[in-house]
């Protein structure tokens, strides 16, 4: 009896864990995507400001900063403007439409594939 109350409450927590890694795994790639689009929709506006592109970085991410009140978002938003500011397809990714920006945040980042499920209508 004593046993089955132990192997039903170690599943229980087992499940749990899982449930909560999922859930936590789902969010994060969520904001990574939103991020993602963030940066590169963000810089589109910001490469015409006449600012240098270590301006533009830090103008968009500390927006980031106040708006989302997200220090794991900020944290993305400098890696991925890094990325995207210093890459040879600066210029290429910031003159594609939405849709394509989109697939740049899937593709572009190598294996981090998070932006399933997002598109523009």
């Amino acid at each position: 009896m004593i046993g089955v109350v132990i192997m039903r409450t170690i599943l229980l927590v087992v499940l749990v864990g899982i449930g909560l890694f999922v859930s936590v795994t789902a969010i994060d790639r969520t904001t990574r995507c939103k991020t993602c689009l963030y940066v590169i929709m963000g810089l589109k506006i910001a490469r015409d400001s006449g600012y240098s592109k270590s301006q533009q970085k830090d103008y968009l991410c500390n927006i980031l900063q106040n708006e989302w009140k997200d220090p794991e978002a900020t944290r993305m938003c400098r890696k991925f403007s890094d990325e995207i500011i210093w890459s040879d397809k600066y210029d290429y990714i910031l003159t594609r439409d939405r849709n394509e920006a989109l697939e740049s945040c899937q593709q572009e980042s190598g294996d981090r594939e998070y932006c399933y499920g997002f598109y523009f209508p």
